[in-house]
């Protein structure tokens, strides 16, 4: 169990490293990192929002086996979103700690933590 823990709290610290920097990238290229949750408990780890108006959904879950419950959240958020004023989503993002990057057939990217880099 404790190999559980150590991968856990790796992944955690990963996490933190990777999603600083996506929000330092983000501040350069005029946009903000956000996250949502609404009354009804729908949430989003990440919205990623930049200045021209773009925007993207990402959920960040550690196991593959929770991956089709973020990505029907990611769904259930766009579906809420106006479109007519928000714009409709650039992508719909799971980050996992997985090993392989996929699109799934809703379309939402399946994406290893390892893939994000510099």
């Amino acid at each position: 169990m404790g190999s559980f823990n150590d991968a856990f709290v790796l992944m955690k610290l990963l996490l933190h490293y990777k999603m600083s920097h996506l929000i330092k990238k983000s501040q350069v290229n005029d946009g903000n990192v956000f996250h949502y949750r609404d009354k009804s408990g729908l949430e989003s780890d990440m919205i990623v929002r930049l200045r021209d108006g773009r925007w993207a959904a990402i959920e960040v879950k550690l196991g593959h086996s929770q991956v089709d419950v973020a990505a029907n959240n990611l769904l259930a958020l766009q579906a809420k979103i106006n479109e007519k004023k928000m714009g409709k989503a650039s992508f719909l993002m799971v980050i996992t700690g997985g090993e392989y990057a996929y699109s799934r057939p809703d379309g939402v990217l399946v994406v290893p933590i390892g893939c994000l880099r510099d």
